[in-house]
């Protein structure tokens, strides 16, 4: 007997850079496909639905959210936009699988999950780093006490940009600023590895000429004397390391945030490597996570629950405004 499975079909919001690499790994996923596509441009879309062989493509995102063979949307425009894209997938009854930042302040948050709620429609925020392999097993590692009690932590995350005021990153109507570029990754990983009980958080930072943040450094107290440190800048080029210190060893992952691989330095000398490497290019991971939340009529994943979003978010907004109030 010959047993058909039924295709999870895809639409994608804003063809763009990152749309890329989520088209590139649903295509080595076994039943899954892209079936449309929608950009505010008609070319853009259309371009992207002939490299990738998608059959629809739209100059409308409403117009695509017509196409009822969709199982859940990818939304990939700029952060400003993402808010009102997001409700109006929620609206029609679409799963949404968005990336990071998810929207710019708590109050957006809120007005998404309240009508995530409403409408029983799932939602995920895109942060594949939590669901790579060498993020999982390095969890594992810790949870397991492999290298003992943890007392110090640095996750920093650095990149060098071109200095353009109008692109993403530093023009205020695109929803620019380092925090929700770069810092949303710092802030995902510390919750997920060590929790989101600390007791005390520190900030310091800097604001650029357009008015958004450009690097900052925020420090986590917790009640165990676990201090963990994040880094991020828009000038200099690295460190993207995380860096976990025991009382037994330490964890070392050069880029974590797209790491197949990572070191265990135990204190008597020995060092361990371990490899992680991905099936495809490291979005498998979230596109599988966030498919089964779907069929399975969940509204939200464990992995990346919205819960640990809302609390990013607030973070993000309230280390934004104070470092950009004056």
């Amino acid at each position: 007997m010959i047993i058909f499975v039924k295709k999870f079909k895809w639409g994608i919001i804003g063809p763009g850079v990152i749309a890329n690499k989520f088209a590139k790994a649903i295509k080595g996923i076994n039943n899954m496909e892209i079936c449309a596509v929608a950009s505010s441009s008609f070319y853009k879309a259309d371009k992207f639905a002939k490299e990738y062989k998608i059959t629809n493509s739209y100059g409308s995102h409403e117009e695509m959210l017509l196409n009822r063979d969709i199982d859940a949307v990818y939304i990939s425009t700029v952060n400003s936009a993402h808010y009102d894209n997001i409700m109006m997938c929620l609206d029609k009854g679409v799963p949404v699988l968005c990336e990071k930042p998810m929207v710019m302040s708590l109050k957006e948050f809120d007005d998404i999950l309240n009508k995530s709620k409403e409408k029983k429609v799932a939602l995920m925020e895109a942060m594949w780093t939590n669901l790579i392999p060498s993020m999982v097993e390095i969890k594992k590692h810790i949870e397991n006490g492999t290298i003992g009690n943890i007392s110090l932590a640095f996750i920093d995350f650095c990149v060098k940009f071109n200095k353009n005021p109008e692109s993403r990153i530093y023009n205020k109507d695109l929803g620019g600023g380092v925090i929700f570029d770069l810092g949303v990754y710092n802030l995902h990983t510390v919750f997920n590895l060590f929790g989101e009980g600390y007791d005390f958080m520190s900030v310091c930072g800097a604001k650029g000429d357009t008015g958004v943040d450009i690097r900052s450094m925020l420090t986590f107290s917790y009640p165990n004397g676990m201090i963990v440190n994040t880094l991020t800048s828009d000038s200099t080029k690295g460190p993207y390391s995380m860096r976990i210190y025991g009382d037994k060893g330490s964890i070392l992952s050069e880029s974590f945030n797209d790491s197949q691989r990572f070191t265990i330095n135990y204190d008597d000398g020995n060092i361990k490597e371990f490899l992680c490497p991905y099936d495809i290019n490291g979005f498998e991971y979230e596109i599988r996570e966030f498919s089964e939340v779907v069929k399975l009529g969940r509204l939200e994943s464990e992995a990346v629950s919205l819960d640990r979003s809302r609390k990013v978010c607030e973070i993000m907004e309230d280390v934004h405004n104070n470092i950009c109030k004056n």
